[in-house]
């Protein structure tokens, strides 16, 4: 038999085990998954934040590009445009023209007319675009070698790659265009029009980085959707597009 201090010490120990129990519970999915989380974050919101950045500035870069092309070919489309216009003109003024000059040929009384064309237009200039193309060249050559001095983490290693094709892509497009526009266009000077090589301008580049820069995109989405961040923190597709002009929310 027990006396009434044994039972006293059993329910002690009785309400002792069951708090213990408490201690010692296994943590819900949801507290498992809340924790993993957070441990992503502690992991992963700073790199991002960082690769984020040099995202931000691969698209200034961009930008510059873009818009010193837009320019240039502008300008060309503009000249070709007067250039058109010049010689269909004066293909006119010799239709008008050929009897009379037939005439005045074929008899010596008859004089014959003067015959004024249209001048060609002047080659445009575009040295201020060739200057631009040249400072976007070297702002993707100091991005390049600040992402080649990352060591990403393997969340982020598909943003990273991509973001280095996208920036060799808009390397090799500027160079290129910047020589094109240096070597096709001779600008006016002492009295000449100057002279647009058509041939040589048919091999400006466009945008080649677009299917990298597309790629970039996704991996930054999933990266934001893998950390639960509020998407409308980011210049990307949902988010808060800082600039339509460049390409940060193709997809």
């Amino acid at each position: 038999m027990m006396g009434a201090g044994g039972v006293v010490v059993l329910g002690a120990l009785a309400g002792l085990g069951l708090m213990m129990g408490g201690f010692f519970s296994q943590p819900s999915q949801a507290e498992l998954a809340q924790r993993a989380l957070q441990a992503k974050r502690a992991r992963l919101q700073i790199p991002l934040a960082d690769a984020m950045k040099l995202r931000d500035d691969l698209f200034t870069s961009e930008r510059s590009y873009l818009s010193s092309m837009a320019d240039a070919n502008g300008l060309i489309a503009g000249y070709q445009k007067q250039t058109a216009k010049v010689q269909a003109d004066n293909k006119q003024i010799d239709l008008t023209n050929a009897p009379a000059l037939a005439n005045c040929r074929t008899y010596a009384y008859i004089a014959c007319p003067t015959v004024v064309y249209e001048q060609d237009p002047s080659a445009p200039d575009v040295t201020a675009d060739v200057t631009k193309l040249q400072g976007a060249i070297s702002a993707f050559n100091t991005l390049h070698a600040r992402l080649l001095n990352i060591d990403p983490q393997p969340e982020l290693k598909v943003l990273n790659a991509q973001m280095l094709s996208s920036i060799e892509s808009l390397t090799t497009d500027a160079n290129q265009n910047a020589h094109v526009l240096a070597q096709a266009i001779t600008p006016a000077a002492d009295g000449g029009t100057g002279n647009v090589d058509a041939n040589q301008i048919k091999t400006l580049s466009g945008n080649d980085a677009l299917p990298s820069i597309v790629q970039m995109n996704h991996a930054a989405v999933g990266v934001i959707a893998l950390l639960q961040l509020p998407i409308g923190n980011f210049d990307v597709v949902g988010g808060h597009d800082i600039d339509p002009s460049d390409h940060s929310t193709s997809m």
